[in-house]
């Protein structure tokens, strides 16, 4: 048969409307391998499609000083050459059959999907098992997927001064930890990554003990069972976990940064430090944010802001409690820093009444990225698209079981309900003492944004010479990787 003819019928059953008679799925179904891989599958007979998702538990919190970025080339050299599959093969063969492949890095981790016609599905799991731990990291490949790198960093960062402002911020606010890195990276690391830094990386992390897979779709158990224990059984363990130990000294000293751009409206960023989600007192802070929205409004508005928003994020490490406002360009920004903090302070000292703690025990919003007011909080990393809206809910079901699987340092759903469950002890004193202890103005960040002399610049290349449109390809310093199999 004529391969076009191919791919357009996968393309079409991809695509196909689901299949009538539509009954309850089965519950999904666990199971493990001795190599630490945790796999979940939930059989959905509604289409002749199936997804093969594997997430891994590390992501750009796990890069350091001078290689931020690496986590995300990592993520494109393993659509690269493998010891058994060649170069052209580990995505091609998904676009020849008409499936959809998608990758994506965020902060605390990365994930890689393809969608495939189920007649196809061990040759997807057989492929993401290669990707898992027989990457080759060509240097040749590596030099040419540098401009993809640099230009998805730029697309999403260097060119927005906002994105950077809020990098800046982040960078300012946190010393050594590496939340203070933005999953974006900085494009000076990008242009100096090697591929020994990123092929360093890719042994450590990358492995089944790190990775939770998720097959979703028209599959059944026993043949998911029997691929994957084929394909990932040989695999072994990565030699390091996803955990971050670097411990972030406190902050005793506000401090600030400012940012120019050539725009017409302010932007003012405060950042607190705040606790992880596990330690007794977050409970505290999403009541208390809960408190404070309202007021914060309030006070900014009077003093000449517009938009505030505010945010907590339940994360397993020590982060930040975000306080954003928006304002015209003959705002004062520090007036609205001022009032903003005078509305704490007066909550520290005057305490809340019973009732307005009561509501907002009422009305605290789902633990994990809280957020009020009219903007958008601070958000993380997700998967590049690539999988057609139809399929959409297999991804839904796949992110929903990876969820199910919680490593030792993340921030699980049982944590989550604890959390939930003690903010109902909440009281006043409790309010008091959390800012006492963590939104003192020592213990802030503050960023202004602010029209004027164009400080931001939109980067590209930092002086690397160009080639057309290309970032040119210096001379080779390894020797290409050769595959096991031409």
């Amino acid at each position: 048969m004529n391969p076009r003819t191919v791919a357009t019928m996968a393309a079409l059953l991809l695509t196909a409307t689901p299949r009538a008679g539509r009954v309850q799925a089965p519950a999904p179904v666990r199971f493990a391998l001795p190599n630490g891989l945790r796999v979940w599958v939930q059989e959905d007979h509604t289409r002749p499609v199936a997804l093969v998702q594997v997430a891994y538990k590390v992501g750009a919190i796990n890069e350091g000083p001078g290689t931020t970025g690496t986590a995300h080339y990592v993520e494109h050299m393993v659509y690269r050459a493998t010891q058994n599959i060649r170069n052209e093969d580990v995505y091609g063969y998904i676009d020849r059959i008409g499936g959809r492949y998608t990758g994506g890095t965020s902060r605390d981790g990365t994930t890689y999907g393809e969608t495939v016609p189920s007649w196809a599905l061990e040759d997807a799991l057989r492929t993401t098992a290669e990707r898992m731990g027989r990457a080759l990291f060509d240097s040749t490949e590596f030099e040419r997927e540098r401009n993809n790198v640099v230009t998805e960093a730029n697309g999403f960062s260097r060119t927005d001064p906002v994105t950077a402002f809020r990098d800046a911020v982040m960078l300012t606010s946190f010393e050594l930890h590496p939340y203070r890195y933005s999953s974006n990276s900085w494009s000076q690391d990008n242009l100096a990554i090697t591929r020994n830094d990123a092929f360093d990386f890719y042994k450590r992390f990358y492995g089944p003990n790190n990775a939770v897979l998720s097959v979703v779709g028209d599959v059944s158990v026993d043949d998911v069972r029997r691929f994957v224990t084929q394909h990932f059984g040989p695999l072994v363990p990565a030699p390091f976990s996803g955990e971050v130990r670097v411990v972030e000294p406190p902050q005793r000293v506000e401090k600030r940064i400012v940012l120019q751009y050539a725009g017409d409206s302010k932007q003012l960023d405060i950042v607190y430090r705040s606790p992880q989600a596990s330690r007794y007192d977050y409970p505290v802070l999403v009541v208390l944010d809960r408190l404070l929205t309202g007021r914060l409004q309030h006070a900014v508005t009077g003093v000449g802001g517009t938009e505030l928003t505010t945010t907590q994020t339940a994360t397993p490490y020590p982060f930040i409690y975000r306080i954003t406002a928006t304002a015209d360009a003959s705002a004062d920004l520090d007036r609205i820093v001022a009032a903003i903090q005078a509305v704490i302070e007066r909550l520290g000292s005057e305490g809340v009444s019973a009732a307005d703690l009561a509501t907002a025990k009422a009305d605290v919003p789902q633990q994990g990225r809280g957020g009020r007011g009219g903007g958008a909080g601070a958000g993380s990393g997700a998967g590049s698209g690539g999988v057609p809206p139809r399929q959409s809910n297999l991804t839904a079901i796949a992110g929903q079981l990876t969820a199910r699987e919680v490593f030792p340092w993340e921030v699980g759903p049982d944590l989550r309900d604890r959390i939930r469950r003690a903010q109902e002890n909440v009281t006043p004193a409790d309010l008091q003492a959390y800012v006492h202890r963590w939104l003192r103005s020592s213990q802030r960040t503050v960023g202004f944004l602010i029209p004027g002399k164009d400080d931001f610049v939109p980067e590209w290349s930092n002086g690397r010479p160009l080639a057309g449109e290309r970032l040119e390809i210096p001379p080779l310093v390894t020797p290409p990787a050769k595959r096991m199999r031409p």
